[in-house]
């Protein structure tokens, strides 16, 4: 397995990452509207592939901006605001 990270400076353009650092998001709820308890800031993004094929995994980290604790959340999980 590979792992790229967003924060490496070189991260290749062609990895699938939807958000960048800084960018605002949320977790998404169940109806897909962004959970307002979650809104913070992307830190770190992680694309988790395998070698042999597949589309592998992205993983963010965030850090809330009501408490500056961080969460990690599947990228189909976050919504951008």
């Amino acid at each position: 397995m590979i792992r790229v990270r967003l924060s490496d400076p070189n991260c290749p353009s062609d990895a699938p990452f939807r958000f960048r650092i800084g960018d605002r998001v949320a977790w998404k709820k169940g109806d897909d509207a962004p959970g307002l308890d979650s809104v913070g800031v992307v830190v770190e993004g992680v694309w988790e592939h395998w070698v042999a094929g597949g589309s592998g995994v992205v993983w963010y980290r965030v850090q809330r901006e009501k408490d500056k604790l961080y969460y990690k959340v599947h990228h189909s999980r976050l919504v951008g605001l």
